[in-house]
């Protein structure tokens, strides 16, 4: 138990970097929500990497209070490196009627360098992704599954060309207003048959090391590139805004919390729950 409390501490937000791009309209909401509510509720996951913090999880929460003119953040720090922390990504699924290969011509002409192919199913299209032969896949409910590609990247212009891609295909969606569920990448192939969706984009899986060395680079991946599987995740500790807002010194505020943390545990309001969770509304 004393190993979540000196995870829990208060971050100056000046000194992190997030890796990973936001929906602005998400962060309008959770901005009036902790304006409203006056705490915030669940710490940013973030781990150390001098002379940064990187915001792993919780990017609109970060961008929500900064937007607010909060000066500091709670964060849960971890070893990002540790095998309990799992790194994995997200597909899209589609709920508005495409002409794939008209879209996929549209955002990625082949006088770029750019050239797509017809793949066997979404398996193959999957094996295809995940492996980096193509940048992306997509498929309908026809069976009509295409993969984008480019060749003679080096490791360095692929992870760019990666999140070029990916970020173009968001873009248009939204510009579009296509609705768009974001679903487990590992439980894609089993779900899309009974979602409903109309398409799917099979998106790439990035690595530790390339989540570091983007972010370090001051480049960040397109909204929804990451899922991290983070145990122990401390939720609703519901610190006062105002401790963060304040003009006081870090230690200060950490000793503060400290406390705050200690009263919740004197107070008996902390609890351990092994079993998986749903959150609706964060």
């Amino acid at each position: 138990m004393d190993e979540i409390y000196h995870r829990l501490q208060i971050i100056p937000i000046a000194d992190s970097l997030v890796h990973e791009g936001i929906v602005e309209k998400w962060v309008d909401q959770i901005a009036s929500n902790v304006k409203d509510q006056g705490i915030m509720k669940n710490p940013v996951i973030v781990c150390r990497k001098n002379p940064y913090y990187i915001v792993l999880d919780g990017m609109h929460r970060f961008a929500a209070l900064k937007k607010l003119g909060v000066r500091d953040i709670l964060a849960c720090m971890v070893d990002y490196f540790s095998p309990k922390i799992v790194l994995e990504g997200w597909d899209a699924f589609l709920f508005q009627p495409l002409d794939l290969p008209l879209l996929l011509k549209e955002l990625f002409p082949e006088k770029s360098g750019y050239h797509y192919s017809r793949v066997e199913n979404l398996a193959e299209a999957k094996k295809r992704v995940l492996s980096r032969k193509s940048l992306l896949a997509v498929g309908d409910t026809n069976g009509s599954v295409f993969a984008l590609e480019k060749k003679n990247l080096d490791s360095n212009e692929l992870v760019e060309e990666l999140c070029v891609a990916n970020d173009r295909i968001d873009r248009i969606l939204s510009e579009r207003d296509v609705k768009v569920v974001y679903t487990d990448n590992s439980l894609t192939l089993d779900n899309f048959s009974v979602s409903g969706a109309q398409s799917v984009v099979l998106r790439p899986q990035f690595t530790k090391e390339e989540v570091l060395a983007r972010t370090l680079h001051k480049k960040i991946f397109p909204p929804k590139s990451t899922r991290h599987l983070i145990p122990e995740r401390p939720l609703r500790v519901d610190l006062n805004l105002s401790l963060l807002m304040t003009d006081i010194d870090l230690k200060t505020k950490n000793k503060l919390l400290q406390d705050h943390l200690k009263w919740c545990y004197e107070n008996n309001r902390v609890r351990f729950y092994p079993e998986s969770v749903y959150i609706f509304a964060d």
